[in-house]
């Protein structure tokens, strides 16, 4: 709503994988550019750029509204949409449950998965995230830094236990995450985005409760 429609957007139509054309056509045409890059000069399939930008902006606002409304509704609302994924992130960031020689833990996941994600973290109109369709091979590294350091008394250094912080990064660039304030440590975070995080059990959980109301609330 609100977008003049641009050539060819009825091709959306003949993409049964999303339920808004603008959604459908997007991913046709950047999947085109993506992997063909010569399609970026003649165009797909109308010559030109054939309107992608705005094609992009509308696509954007169409799949970014639910998780903004979500967030609006409140962190239950945003957990059903990032639970599992932030439960699973907090507690290895924070070295719960996790085996010493493990190092990296990689979430492989879509462009779809990325915004849910950065709408959740409170940084989807950050710069350098400025609201914009996660671009191709984009990617959200949270790591941990550890400063060594040491305290005197009367001339003798006395080893101090070492402090952790967490940098986000978005595509190289530095994220200042809302719910963690700087220095954002590993349990600061946690408590931060606690009210996001679910266990898998307890997301199955509210999901079969919200079928079953719904199906409740349809045959009352």
């Amino acid at each position: 709503a609100g977008w003049e429609p641009v050539s060819h957007w009825e091709l959306g139509e003949h993409m049964g994988s999303y339920d808004d054309r603008r959604v459908r056509l997007f991913d046709l045409y950047a999947t085109r550019r993506c992997h063909q890059p010569a399609a970026q000069s003649s165009g797909f399939p109308c010559g030109g750029e054939c309107g992608f930008g705005q094609l992009k902006r509308a696509a954007t606002a169409a799949e970014v509204a639910p998780f903004l409304q979500a967030r609006a509704s409140g962190e239950a609302a945003m957990a059903m949409q990032v639970g599992p994924l932030m439960h699973g992130l907090t507690t290895f960031l924070a070295g719960e449950h996790r085996d010493p020689s493990v190092e990296l833990l990689y979430f492989s996941g879509h462009d779809t998965t990325l915004m849910p994600l950065l709408v959740a973290l409170g940084v989807w109109e950050a710069e350098g995230v400025d609201g914009v369709w996660p671009p191709y091979a984009s990617t959200v590294l949270f790591s941990v830094w550890r400063a060594e350091s040491s305290s005197s008394t009367e001339g003798v250094r006395a080893p101090v236990a070492p402090e952790e912080v967490v940098l986000v990064e978005y595509n190289g660039r530095e994220l200042v995450l809302p719910a963690c304030a700087e220095p954002c440590t590993p349990t600061a975070l946690r408590e931060g985005l606690a009210g996001l995080a679910l266990t898998e059990e307890a997301w199955l959980q509210r999901c079969s409760d919200a079928n079953a109301a719904n199906v409740h609330a349809k045959s009352a």
